[in-house]
């Protein structure tokens, strides 16, 4: 009997709680991804994440399981989901319960906590804030009663719903509220606080000195909390028992902050000249107040007193918040130097599974004895996770504890930063040291602790290399250069978060050694480099070579404006980086940047709660790609309940392994990875082998001074005057097709920023506009002279025959030239809804645009003229019609054959549907509906229509059959198999099996496929058995379109060229 079924037996309600909810297997072992406390314990990564609650000195409240969602990368930490404790009566105290819960909450990790006892288990919303009037009642989401045929109510809290995201859309689901999570609450009391210490009228301080204040006050509570210090030494020391009693007494507290200044040697909290006269009894009061767990929110301050507030729980509790999370929280306030540039840079915080996810791939086959930089480590939290997985990794691999010299000596050796800010330096070496308590627990006599210097300085004699520089990377004169590891660059890993926010001369940072006039050495190496717009994340892509060698592994978070960004020559940046560097995995996070999934953070001051642009982790080694060198391309996209799940899901759709030779010299092929497959990237190079709308307008004698964008209203005003009387179109008016210019408008402005040639304005004129509206592109053609501002794009066709114009109108408002944009346009689709005059004048034109003569273009005039019509006036229905039509006139042009026109169907469908109403929720997400038995038949005949055309060959051909499962079924299956053309008389079917639902839940736990090296996903099956295929994947219909069977054909023919027999 297994150690897991023997303690079940002991325990009989605990075995009937987990197996009713799914968690046993059918043999009575835990299901994969539930572990009990003592083998978490012995687990790298689990014991990394759990460390805290599952401390065995902590009887009362230490939990005893751990379920954890399936992870979808090899190496990236699993979800954590739901804490288990068994509790001995089924009437806990209030008392007991709230300790439970206030440990659970204070992890941040798992939303959900069960309760055990004898006759029931109660499920508790663990993200919600404990507060001071909370009971055994308080934030519960059910009471399930146990009885010996298992527990009742049970369906609404099994496994699978966790592993397929169902639960979050349950009403128990949906109650949960991640912006009470410890970190969101933290964050808020501590805005809260600042806010209050630095009012804007008199008694307020300022804010550099609120920041050092409330940060020590937090490191005060870290370390009263770890019991380093203790009421016999504070009475000893200080004069005063407790914190409280210390933050009352502004002499012996800043005893005691020079002694934390002492003992941490010098490198974090100074105290500034001034600050002791500026501190007053209030601003005390105030910092009391908070740790008495006063809603801060609520403080009415009147003539320098408090004159009301409310009092609630304090629930933080510093010995087990992560070390991480506290830095990063720390840094959105704490490191600049004066209010405006606090609010200017504190606009976001990397969220710790995204720090996780980077380093636990960047790291997953790195030795212990590894040396790593980060570059630009702000708080450092990439830091403190790696220091923690080397010394856990020597821990594992030495099979024992380590001495407190060795743990150091990690330190000291192998970890490194550079920042160029003082504040984000010294909060790295914070975070080191707080994480350096932790891994060494033999820190418990505040006398024993004197840590080594870690920021370099002048004069340094230390006897070891400095570990961290104030200093900017790209200074190549720095002693830093020339010291180790840096100068014979033995870096193992670079990782980091470089900064993304566009360089100027008038705002770049200086050298911090001499602030005022320095040299600015990141915008020089930009200029120097030639890099695109001053991008300094871009700049240190570059700059970190020269600490690398070529087998060094290279991981930076970056916008992901590098997929299409141009550099010097019109070429695309990244083409010219991939000559000298080898992308070996790259995660593009850029459909699910605005989910407040990576990034935390709070508005404060008119500042946004997130980075803006959308951001991807990039992992290479700094050497030219061979030949045959590939890039494991993951995009992760969107689903419904992402904000509640807090989860990145990945499907095989999502992954795709490309020859980095050809995304060098194919540069589109990122957008078009990112959206679609190898059918779209072969369609789109067929198509791009046609003239582009600028090569058109050239050769029909359209100048590019008779096209382009409107005129500007901001700028140095500038007479316009010339354009008065003219139709004025702006951004307000509607329209497709054709517009009436004798309706609009006239224009009236006397000055325009920037006027515009007359000449764009000549009808007759096609007027683009640059943004989508309801989903559409939206052209309109005019035979008048009509000025536009900036909002659309115009091309004057004065001179030129009128029958181009009206054909380049059919084309680009068909659902065919959504397509063309959303792959071919550099920002539509992943940041922002534009279409560029620049992404328009590459769109393809049908070769035979240019014979006037053609018949083939008359139908699509036809229909064009019609809707020029009809637009305002048809019906949707009489609408919907012709633009079907004219999608399908517009394909003939194209030469599509079936299966591209299928391809382009499902994109607009599927993918490109639910980018463009993924916010809007009382819309059909055709994507992720659910499946008919229709939609999978139409499927599997695809399917079987694509392999036939191979199969007949063989005198053989494919039928399936389709089963039809229950609507709530995480899973749906078809089965296909071989059958002889001419003697089988067998028919395609579709099949009800009794009990198969059941199959497929426990068939959903276990899909985990290996694409490559580094990357596992779950979710899709193929099961080969002689003649015999089954595929099996989720219930949405993006995963059982058309285009779906075309791309599962090719998978099928790649495996059965594989294949050593003859069978599928």
């Amino acid at each position: 009997m297994s150690i897991t079924r023997d303690m079940l037996a002991r325990n009989e309600p605990v075995k009937i709680a987990l197996g009713s909810a799914g968690f046993l297997t059918d043999s009575g072992d835990f299901v994969e991804g539930l572990v009990d406390s003592k083998n978490a314990n012995k687990d790298y990564e689990m014991s990394l994440r759990h460390r805290l609650i599952i401390d065995e000195s902590q009887k009362e409240t230490k939990i005893d399981f751990i379920y954890e969602t399936p992870a979808t990368l090899k190496g990236m930490p699993g979800h954590p989901c739901i804490y288990f404790k068994i509790v001995e009566v089924d009437d806990a105290s209030a008392q007991q319960v709230t300790q439970i819960r206030k440990r659970v909450w204070n992890t941040g990790r798992a939303p959900v906590l069960w309760l055990i006892s004898p006759t029931q288990v109660r499920i508790y919303d663990a993200f919600a804030r404990p507060e001071e009037e909370d009971t055994e009642k308080s934030h519960i989401l059910d009471v399930l009663k146990l009885t010996s045929d298992g527990l009742e109510g049970v369906e609404r809290f099994r496994r699978e719903l966790f592993d397929t995201g169902q639960f979050w859309e349950s009403g128990e689901g949906q109650h949960i509220d991640r912006n009470q999570c410890v970190d969101a609450s933290l964050l808020d009391d501590l805005w809260d606080t600042e806010r209050i210490l630095t009012p804007d009228d008199e008694g307020g301080i300022p804010v550099r000195i609120a920041h050092t204040l409330i940060g020590r006050a937090i490191f005060m509570a870290y370390l009263w909390d770890r019991k380093i210090i203790t009421s016999e030494f504070l009475n000893a020391e200080f004069e005063h028992s407790d914190m409280k009693g210390l933050l009352t007494d502004k002499k012996q507290l800043y005893k005691f902050f020079r002694w934390l200044r002492s003992t941490f040697n010098g490198d974090l909290f100074p105290i500034d000249a001034d600050e002791e006269d500026l501190v007053d009894d209030i601003h005390l009061e105030l910092i009391c107040k908070l740790f008495d767990g006063t809603d801060m929110g609520s403080i009415e301050i009147d003539n320098n007193k408090i004159k009301s507030f409310q009092k609630r729980l304090w629930p933080y509790n510093f010995d087990i918040i992560p070390i991480e999370l506290i830095s990063s929280i720390y840094e959105m306030f704490a490191h600049s130097k004066d209010s405006v540039d606090a609010r200017a840079k504190s606009i976001h915080y990397i969220k710790l599974h995204l720090v996780e996810l980077v380093t636990s791939l960047a790291m997953l086959d790195l030795p212990d004895d590894a040396r790593i930089l980060d570059p630009a480590c702000g708080s450092g939290v990439f830091l403190v996770d790696a220091f923690r997985r080397l010394v856990w990794k020597k821990r594992f691999n030495l099979k024992r504890e380590l001495k407190r010299d060795e743990i150091c000596n990690i330190l000291l050796n192998q970890i490194y930063g550079v920042d160029i800010e003082q504040g984000a330096i010294e909060l790295t070496a914070f975070s080191l040291y707080l994480a350096l308590l932790e891994l060494d627990e033999s820190f418990t006599d505040p006398n024993d602790i004197k840590f080594p210097k870690l920021i370099y300085h002048a004069g340094w004699r230390e006897g070891h290399h400095p570990v961290l520089y104030n200093q900017d990377i790209a200074d190549i004169e720095h002693v830093f250069n020339r010291n180790e590891p840096f100068a014979d660059r033995k870096f193992d890993l670079i990782i980091g978060n470089p900064p993304w926010t566009k360089l100027n001369k008038k705002t770049a940072p200086r050298d911090p050694e001499n602030p005022k006039s320095g040299r600015q050495w990141l915008l020089e190496y930009c200029l120097e480099h030639n890099i695109p717009h001053l991008k300094p994340d871009q700049a240190i892509m570059v700059r970190v070579r020269d600490f690398a060698r070529a087998d060094t592994r290279i991981a930076l978070i970056v916008s992901s404006r590098i997929f299409y960004q141009l550099g010097a020559g019109g070429k695309f940046w990244l083409s010219s980086f991939l000559e000298d560097n080898s992308i070996f995995m790259t995660i593009n996070l850029s459909d699910i940047a605005g989910e407040n999934i990576l990034f935390g953070g709070k508005t404060h001051g008119g500042g946004g709660g997130s980075p803006g642009m959308p951001g991807s982790v990039i992992f290479y080694n700094p050497q030219t790609p061979d030949n045959d060198s590939c890039v494991t391309y993951i995009c992760p996209k969107w689903y419904p309940s992402i904000r509640k799940r807090g989860e990145i899901v990945i499907h095989p759709p999502d992954i795709q392994t490309i020859s980095l030779i050809l995304l060098r010299d194919n540069p589109h092929l990122w957008k078009i990875a990112f959206l679609g497959s190898q059918r779209d990237f072969e369609l789109i190079k067929k198509l791009t082998s046609n003239p582009t709308l600028k090569a058109v307008l050239h050769k029909i004698g359209i100048s590019g001074k008779k096209y382009g964008r409107g005129y500007f209203m901001s700028g140095t005003p500038k007479p316009a005057t010339k354009y008065i009387g003219y139709p004025n179109l702006e951004s307000k008016e509607d329209y497709k097709y054709c517009t009436d210019s004798k309706e609009l408008p006239k224009f009236q402005y006397e000055t325009l920023g920037a006027p515009k040639d007359i000449d764009i304005y000549k009808g007759p004129l096609l007027i683009f506009r640059r943004s989508l509206k309801d989903g559409e592109t939206r052209i309109a053609f005019t035979s008048e002279d009509t000025v536009y501002n900036s909002t659309y794009m115009g091309i004057s066709f004065d001179g030129v025959d009128e029958r181009y114009a009206h054909r380049i109108n059919a084309i680009f408002n068909s659902k065919f030239a959504l397509y063309l944009a959303f792959m071919l346009s550099r920002e539509l689709g992943w940041y922002r809804n534009l279409i560029e005059p620049s992404d328009w004048r590459k769109m393809p034109l049908p070769e035979s645009i240019f014979d006037l003569d053609d018949d083939s273009w008359d139908e699509v005039v036809t229909i064009e003229n019609e809707l020029c019509e009809s637009w305002r006036s048809a019906s949707p229905l009489e609408r919907k019609e012709l633009e079907d039509s004219l999608f399908k006139s517009v394909c003939d042009l194209y030469g599509l054959n079936e299966n591209e026109r299928i391809i382009v169907d499902d994109m607009i469908q599927y993918t490109i549907d639910l980018y463009l109403n993924r916010k809007k929720a009382k819309t059909t997400r055709r994507g992720i509906k659910s499946l008919t038995i229709g939609q999978l038949q139409r499927y599997a005949d695809r399917l079987c229509r694509q392999l036939n055309s191979i199969l007949k060959f063989e005198g053989k051909i494919l039928i399936y059959t389709v089963y039809d499962i229950g609507g709530d079924s995480p899973l749906s299956v078809v089965e296909f198999k071989q059958v002889s053309q001419t003697k089988s008389n067998q028919k395609n079917s579709t099949k009800r099996v009794e009990g198969i639902e059941k199959l497929l839940i426990k068939i959903s736990k276990n899909l985990q496929n290996q694409i490559s090296e580094r990357v596992y996903v779950w979710g899709h099956l193929r099961v080969y058995e002689r003649e015999h295929l089954y595929i099996i994947k989720p219930s949405e219909k993006r995963f059982w379109s058309e285009s779906a069977a075309l791309n599962d054909a090719d998978t099928v023919i790649r495996d059965h060229m594989g294949a050593v027999n003859g069978s599928l």
